[in-house]
């Protein structure tokens, strides 16, 4: 798969929820909320932007209810953590069971664009033929210029 275009970035949270009920992952209301926050996002989201949205349907929730619903979202797949940001975004390949997405980063207008491009799959392969170390969490973050603001730039 190729990198996906920005407007396919939003995922349907009907999708989201589909995919939870079929592995009896339990969204309480405050995870709910904190997902849908995070899928409305049209960029990178840290525990405290999340918190801000939140209070507003929320006026008490608190940072560390924040971490646990992220951390909760992590270990079900269904966020990425951008570690250069101390960031979150909504995983857009739900379905496919451990992928290995890489994320370009403009350095000019901090758009985030997740990819999954099979080379990177086949080098983790080829590194646990060759080692025999299995590879089993990767972040690859790779910092640029977007073709948007390249075009700005001539």
């Amino acid at each position: 798969m190729s990198c996906l275009e920005k407007d396919c970035q939003h995922a349907d949270f009907e999708k989201i929820q589909s995919y939870c009920r079929r592995r009896k992952v339990k969204l309480t209301p405050l995870r709910e909320s904190v997902l849908k926050i995070i899928a409305a996002a049209h960029t990178p989201l840290t525990a405290y932007a999340i918190l801000d949205e939140l209070r507003l349907q929320r006026p008490t929730a608190q940072v560390m209810s924040v971490y646990r619903v992220l951390n909760f979202l992590l270990d079900n797949r269904l966020i990425h953590r951008l570690e250069s940001l101390n960031a979150v975004v909504l995983c857009h390949h739900i379905e496919e069971e451990g992928h290995w997405s890489q994320w370009l980063i403009c350095q000019h207008c901090g758009e985030v664009i997740e990819c999954d491009l099979p080379v990177f799959e086949q080098g983790f392969a080829e590194i646990a033929q060759k080692t025999g170390f299995m590879v089993t969490t990767s972040v690859i973050e790779l910092s640029g210029v977007c073709a948007d603001c390249q075009q700005v730039q001539v």
